[in-house]
């Protein structure tokens, strides 16, 4: 066979080859508008999960008054799970009926949550009447027995357990409501009057309804915050977006074996051709590369959004439950100022004074550490060195943490304490690793804060012997919100060692860590020093 004939040839099996990919990637072409909007719609799952948790905390909370927020974000979820049930074209039947299992657990998960969400409505719709009935009730009864103290003794102390048990779930609480009611009951039976007795009966009622359903209520809301809705939507998320970054690669590839054959044909053609052939494959190599980087930029983009979703549900998580306790604080002594303010004493008002000052004291501290992490997130967290005494300083901090916490802190230090340091910055960095050492260790044990100051550097160690870190921990040690496996009960943010590392690393320093279970943690902060004047 001669070379035109081989050009003959290899022209028609090229038309062949381009017409069998072509039509191939006509059937598998992919609607990038639905299939964006169905990725859209995943990740929408995970961001109304989070907001209804964030409108139950408020409704627990008693800062909604109502419930249609609530209401309206569990149908927005409805509707998304129905909606999702129509898988784009482009998936594979594998990948397509793994998405539709997943939905289906989601949308189990969904219903069970959202009959504890019509449980929870109910139940606090009730709660709340009684709560709010009860202090007029017993408004009411004091009327009359203004001049009988010990009844009027034990009116306050119902509404006394009432505004501690809206406060946070505690058995003792519970019991001590009932000791109150068996009271109350007595008080009822030995009423001088019947309408003294109806009075009390009043009351009675009110209060046993907001003991008996404030557990119910509290279990409900720890039920469905716990249920693994936005994990598993997050999971499914990433399930979708890795398919369809297949299918981008799949048509990838089809484009350039398509792109091939055009060329194989064109190359049997006319040499003339060859020509302008050459200069159009030029440019969709071109328009092949902006794809690419573009696939690229997007791929970074959603995995960035995938992160700022995960950090906003941690946030919208972390500070409704680390500004509830201290809201409650506040709403329960103001409105016990408000209620019996007159009636008490000096002492007893400075009390709740107290608790009011130390519960915005440390609204205001979880403030200060999101703003300053936010500054360093946004690299504008810069120190702001001047001398500074360490000896000083240090003996500050320490006096004042053993005044809050009653545990003493042996403090050593070596060297000339005069040095050129950020002051606010070091208090950050050391009442956070301080505070998490007597936290984590137990009263009876050691902690010492060592300080080493040599002409170019200071050293600070930190040693206690606590419950110490695992392993698995420490490389996410210092990443906001996170807490170690094995912090239990006690109370924290997860935003302490994220501040101390965001401290160090604006000061060009370096941190260490050596931890064992159970046999307590050292931390090694080495800053360098400006030159003195």
């Amino acid at each position: 066979m001669n070379f035109p004939a081989l050009l003959r040839v290899g022209f028609i099996l090229s038309a062949l080859g381009c017409v069998g990919v072509g039509g191939l990637a006509y059937r598998k072409a992919i609607a990038h508008a639905r299939a964006a909007n169905y990725g859209h719609d995943l990740r929408q799952l995970n961001v109304v999960d989070a907001r209804m948790n964030e409108e139950l905390l408020k409704c627990r909370s008693g800062l909604l008054g109502h419930y249609d927020t609530l209401s309206a974000s569990a149908l927005e979820q409805r509707q998304l799970l129905q909606k999702l049930r129509e898988t784009p074209s482009f998936l594979d039947a594998p990948r397509a009926f793994d998405i539709q299992q997943r939905l289906q657990a989601l949308a189990r998960l969904f219903a069970l949550k959202d009959t504890r969400l019509e449980h929870f409505k109910s139940n606090n719709a009730v709660l709340r009447n009684s709560r709010s009935f009860a202090p007029i009730a017993a408004e009411r009864l004091l009327t009359h027995v203004e001049k009988q103290g010990v009844l009027a003794q034990l009116v306050s102390r119902v509404l006394s357990t009432l505004l501690t048990a809206a406060t946070a779930p505690d058995p003792g609480v519970s019991k001590a409501g009932e000791a109150a009611l068996d009271a109350l009951r007595d008080a009822r039976d030995n009423a001088e009057s019947r309408a003294l007795a109806d009075e009390i009966d009043v009351l009675i009622r009110h209060t046993a309804v907001v003991i008996a359903r404030q557990p119910v209520v509290d279990t409900l809301v720890l039920e469905a915050l716990s249920q693994p809705f936005g994990r598993d939507a997050a999971l499914l998320g990433e399930l979708y977006s890795q398919a369809y970054r297949d299918a981008l690669a799949a048509e990838a590839q089809r484009e350039k074996v398509l792109f091939a054959l055009a060329i194989a044909m064109v190359a049997c053609g006319l040499s003339d051709i060859l020509l302008r052939v050459r200069k159009g494959a030029q440019a969709l190599e071109r328009a092949t590369a902006e794809l690419t980087r573009a696939n690229q930029a997007l791929a970074k983009e959603r995995e960035k959004e995938h992160e700022l979703g995960e950090m906003k549900t941690r946030f919208v998580a972390m500070t409704s439950h680390e500004f509830r306790s201290p809201l409650s604080t506040v709403m329960s002594s103001s409105e016990l100022l408000s209620t019996y303010g007159e009636r008490w004493d000096g002492e007893r008002r400075q009390e709740h004074l107290g608790r009011i000052r130390d519960a915005a004291h440390n609204m205001s501290q979880l403030l200060d550490e999101i703003l300053l992490i936010g500054t360093a997130e946004a690299g504008t967290l810069r120190p702001t060195p001047a001398p500074l005494n360490l000896d000083e300083h240090s003996h500050d901090l320490v006096a004042t943490l053993a005044s809050e916490t009653g545990r003493q802190v042996s403090r050593t230090l070596s060297g000339d304490p005069n040095v050129v340091l950020d002051e606010r910055l070091l208090r950050h960095l050391l009442q956070n690793l301080l505070d998490n050492a007597v936290k984590y260790s137990p009263p009876e044990s050691s902690v010492t804060l060592q300080i080493d100051i040599a002409s170019r550097e200071v050293r600070f160690i930190v040693r206690d012997s606590g419950i110490g870190i695992a392993a698995e921990d420490l490389p996410l040690l210092f990443t906001s919100f996170h807490r170690g496996k094995n912090v239990g009960q006690r109370r924290g943010s997860g935003l302490g060692l994220a501040v101390v590392k965001r401290v160090v690393d604006a000061q060009a320093g370096e941190i260490h860590v050596e931890s064992q279970l159970g046999q307590g943690t050292e931390f090694r902060v080495t800053l360098p020093l400006e030159a003195r004047s």
